[in-house]
């Protein structure tokens, strides 16, 4: 990732930027350490990400370190964004003081720096927002990235999960999605995550309570899929011995929007697919096989060779039909000889394959008819956005080339005078060559003085440009009217 695109990802309040360290479990558990655990625990994360979220390499122009960078959060507009209620008012409140007595210590240089993310808040109950003051340590520390090992997400990835142990790992596995899989020791993992009670003494009661939910919710609402696989002794016996995890980590499949510039429709999605069939795939024959271990056999096969057999029954027919024939052995304990015994005939002779089948087709159309038209209507609002977004800089340039020489001078030299880093603003170090982050805020300057509601103004131009109704969700989502 390049120093531009790094920028261009920090200026942009919907995504997140982060150095891999800030997803280490030690950081996270941190930050959210407070009384009430389950509370503190999800809004804490959040209301840090959202401070993220804004920190622009604009704040660090011209900061002394004794200074504090300040902006408002209104508490009703973060609760909706994060898919809670004015009910849940007095947990921002306290979070936010969690965040102020949570101290962060690292070494730079010689010195050790010991700081709070949140130095001070101003609470105006009448207003119902929030003026956060935050260390500028701790920004540089967040806006420093490096051009290799990083990782960034969209923030709604992080705020539309509610289980706490799902926004704990969520980060950290995403900071691991280019390695493909993240392995390690059980009792290390309980360590780096704060598991390591009596609680979570047993395996099964981590798998339930943490690692099933957390992974559920992951795989659901954000940009990636995951799952673990265990490693140990007697893994598949009454009292298995759990050693270690693998967690492996995969990004959903990619969306390419074909677009006729003349009629306005979608041509439809361009997926991924070996990356996604691989996947998937991967996980279902993983599961059979789970399934398939519980069967005796007098001659029991390698893991690779009943693997590839189980692949071809799924594929001949169906993995529903398989999991019912192996699930009718189980049942009937039945103990054949070899793996010949396993063949698609024999596995259909067990009673609910035919019901399961037909359950099977109808969910799998109606799934198949709703998830045409989430991405019917998602292909519709990522090229809202994009046109939206080109309407936008089309505007920009036009409201700077239209400008007098001399307003245009005067707020080239307003906007040089109070810029450190010339780079960002400017081509070549040249104040009469503006960049497009130079020209863009100069027109904002210009058009907008006093701000701009940006929802409303998208949704006004969906209505007039293209006849479509959009508006946000409690989550604060783009959803398409019906």
């Amino acid at each position: 990732m390049s120093k531009k695109q790094i920028v261009e990802i920090q200026n942009n309040e919907d995504y997140i930027i982060l150095n891999n360290p800030l997803a280490s479990p030690k950081f996270i558990r941190l930050i959210g350490k407070g009384k009430e655990m389950t509370i503190n625990d999800v809004y804490t994360p959040k209301i840090f990400y959202e401070i993220a979220s804004r920190l622009t390499p604009e704040h660090l122009l011209n900061i002394k370190r004794n200074q504090s960078i300040v902006f408002d959060i209104s508490i009703k507009d973060f609760l909706q964004s994060i898919g809670a209620n004015k009910k849940n008012y007095k947990h921002f409140i306290e979070s936010v003081e969690i965040m102020q007595s949570n101290l962060l210590r690292w070494k730079e240089g010689d010195d050790i720096i010991t700081t709070a993310i949140v130095t001070k808040s101003i609470h105006n109950p009448k207003t119902g927002k929030v003026e956060m003051f935050i260390d500028s340590d701790i920004a540089k520390r967040i806006l420093e990235i490096k051009i290799d090992g990083n990782f960034s997400f969209l923030k709604s990835n992080v705020f539309r999960l509610q289980n706490a142990q799902a926004i704990k790992l969520y980060p950290f596995l995403k900071s691991w999605v280019n390695h493909g899989q993240y392995q390690t020791d059980l009792e290390r993992f309980k360590f780096q995550f704060g598991y390591n009670t009596p609680g979570y003494k047993y395996w099964s009661n981590l798998e339930i309570k943490v690692l099933k939910p957390a992974i559920d919710e992951i795989n659901e609402k954000t940009d990636i899929n995951a799952y673990y696989e265990t490693l140990g002794e007697n893994l598949d016996g009454k009292r298995p011995k759990v050693r270690g995890v693998i967690f492996k980590i995969r990004k959903k499949e990619d969306i390419k929007l074909l677009v006729s510039s003349e009629t306005n429709q979608t041509e439809g999605p361009v997926m991924n697919k070996n990356q996604t069939t691989l996947y998937e795939e991967e996980e279902k024959i993983a599961g059979i096989y789970a399934l398939f271990l519980k069967i005796e056999i007098e001659q029991k096969p390698s893991e690779i060779a009943a693997k590839a057999h189980l692949k071809n029954l799924v594929e001949e027919i169906g993995i529903q039909a398989t999991r019912d024939g192996i699930l009718g052995m189980v049942d009937s304990k039945a103990k054949p000889k070899s793996m010949a015994f396993f063949t698609a005939k024999n596995l259909l002779k067990y009673p609910g394959f035919e019901k399961a089948k037909q359950e099977a087709a109808t969910k799998k159309m109606e799934q198949q008819k709703q998830k045409e038209q989430e991405l019917k209507n998602q292909r519709t609002i990522e090229e809202l956005k994009r046109l939206f977004e080109e309407a936008r800089k089309k505007f920009h340039v036009e409201t700077y080339k239209n400008l007098e020489s001399e307003k245009k001078q005067e707020l080239l030299e307003k906007l040089w005078d109070n810029v450190e880093f010339k780079s960002i603003y400017f081509k070549e170090n040249n104040i009469t060559k503006p960049n497009s982050f130079g020209i863009q805020k100069i027109a904002e300057l210009v058009a907008y003085p006093n701000g701009i509601d940006e929802k409303k103004h998208f949704k006004h131009f969906a209505k007039k440009n293209y006849n479509i109704g959009i508006d946000y969700n409690e989550a604060g989502e783009i959803i398409i009217k019906s």
